[in-house]
């Protein structure tokens, strides 16, 4: 009985430590690995003590004591978790997404920064957006969703067993519905900014003393901060709706 039990154990670890190297928040390059794996090992031990000893006697009766099989569930435990990190991740994308339409419109996209919470580059105004974002995400405890989405995973997908796939339209919708999101955040700012650039390019074709770049760059980077100063509100109500709505199936 040790044998499957430790198995068991073995098997959660690798979902668990799978979905945190994918988690948003935690699985980013700026997390260290040693509070990478120190979690993957304290959430191992909280959820062993639960599910561990009903998944010990599948895996005994079951016989998978086979190197060859064990190597196949845990690629395929390996496979779910890093597969739910990353939908999960999805949450924080329209954000970005959102910031990086503003910023095209502001002319902020020339500087470039380094994303803390990813590995490709960002501009200034992404960058702001995502870290209210996490505010606002960590403000109102939708970390802790994280984990209950994983909890969730081992009544939902038992290991050892078979699973049921999931409906399809679901993980579909989400990943398609995310740049239509960030562009419903950014609307309202981004229209504004639209506005802006088609009044100026009006007074530049009656004046033609006035440049875009020398006239315009400054008047629309003013105008995109009025914008944010006062849609941001809106940005920040938004992102926790779309927080309820994202992890409303759990």
């Amino acid at each position: 009985m040790i044998e499957p039990l430790i198995e068991a154990m073995l098997l959660l670890f690798v979902r668990i430590s799978s979905f945190v190297a994918f988690m948003p928040l935690y699985g980013g390059g700026s997390i260290p690995r040693t509070v990478k794996v120190g979690l993957a090992v304290a959430l191992t031990a909280f959820w062993s003590i639960r599910f561990a000893p009903s998944i010990a006697p599948t895996l005994a009766d079951q016989g998978n004591s086979s190197w060859l099989m064990l190597t196949w569930m845990i690629g395929r435990e390996a496979t779910l978790g890093a597969a739910m990190g990353w939908i999960l991740g999805l949450v924080l994308v329209p954000v970005r997404i959102a910031g990086a339409y503003i910023a095209q419109e502001m002319g902020l996209t020339i500087a470039t920064l380094t994303s803390s919470t990813g590995e490709a580059n960002s501009n200034v105004l992404s960058e702001i957006l995502d870290a209210l974002a996490v505010l606002v995400f960590l403000s109102v405890d939708a970390h802790h969703l994280f984990f209950r989405a994983a909890g969730a995973s081992f009544r939902v997908f038992p290991v050892g067993t078979a699973w049921s796939l999931p409906k399809n339209s679901w993980i579909t919708k989400s990943i398609a519905d995310t740049p239509a999101i960030g562009l419903h955040m950014a609307a309202p700012v981004v229209m504004l900014l639209f506005g802006t650039t088609l009044g100026l390019l009006f007074i530049m074709r009656q004046t033609p003393q006035f440049n875009l770049f020398n006239f315009g760059m400054p008047v629309r980077l003013i105008a995109g901060l009025v914008a944010l100063f006062l849609f941001i509100p809106d940005l920040i109500m938004y992102t926790t709706v779309m927080v309820q709505r994202w992890f409303s199936v759990f």
